[in-house]
C-alpha cells in the first residue's frame, strides 16, 4: 500500500514538472521600446499595488506612445496597447508620467483569447457583468493630454509587460575643455 501511494505522489510530481515545462516551452521573445504611457484604464489603475503571491495577477491596461523601437520589426507602430501584469509593483503616479523603457512581449498562445483593451465590470440590479473597455474608459496621463490618441483601440498592436518599466535616462556627452 505504501508503495502504490508513493507511486501516485511521484507520478503527480512528474506530471506537474512536465506540464510546467510545456508552458515554459512557449517562451516568447522580448522587444524593447522607449516611450510614455499616455492613457490608462481608470478602473484598474492601482499605483499602490504590489505584486501578488497568489495565482491571480493584478493587471493594468495602458496606451503607450512608442518613441523608439529597438527592433526593426515594429518600427512604424507609434501607439500600442499594453497589458501590464503586476508581479512586482505598479508604477507610481510620478513614474507613469515619465519616459520609460518597456520590455514587451507578444501574447502567448494561451493568452490570445484576451486583448489588451481590457474589460469593465458593471452592475445591473444585483448582478455584475463584464463588457469590453472603450476609449472613454481610459484617462490621459500628463504626457497624454497633448496627444491625439487613436480612438479605435482594437486597431492598436497588443503587448504584454511582465516586468516593471524602467525610467529612461538621458546621457549627455562629457564636456571637453
Amino acid at each position: 500500500m505504501n508503495r502504490s501511494f508513493l507511486s501516485v505522489i511521484v507520478g503527480t510530481i512528474l506530471l506537474c514538472l512536465f506540464s510546467s515545462n510545456a508552458v515554459n516551452a512557449q517562451k516568447t521573445r522580448n522587444y524593447v521600446a522607449d516611450g510614455v504611457v499616455i492613457a490608462f484604464q481608470k478602473n484598474n489603475r492601482c499605483p499602490s499595488c504590489r505584486g501578488s503571491m497568489s495565482i491571480g495577477v493584478q493587471i493594468e491596461n495602458w496606451i503607450v506612445r512608442v518613441d523608439k523601437w529597438y527592433d526593426e520589426r515594429f518600427v512604424g507602430h507609434s501607439f500600442i496597447l499594453v497589458e501590464y501584469q503586476i508581479y512586482d509593483r505598479s508604477l507610481s503616479d510620478v513614474e507613469i508620467d515619465s519616459e520609460l523603457r518597456f520590455a514587451l512581449r507578444e501574447r502567448k498562445e494561451y493568452e490570445t483569447n484576451r486583448d489588451c483593451v481590457g474589460n469593465i465590470t458593471y452592475k445591473e440590479g444585483e448582478k455584475y457583468f463584464l463588457r469590453p473597455a472603450e476609449f472613454t474608459d481610459y484617462v490621459s496621463t500628463e504626457p497624454g493630454r497633448r496627444e491625439s490618441i487613436p480612438p479605435d483601440l482594437k486597431q492598436l498592436p497588443c503587448f504584454i509587460v511582465d516586468t516593471l518599466p524602467t525610467p529612461v535616462t538621458k546621457t549627455t556627452p562629457d564636456a571637453k575643455n
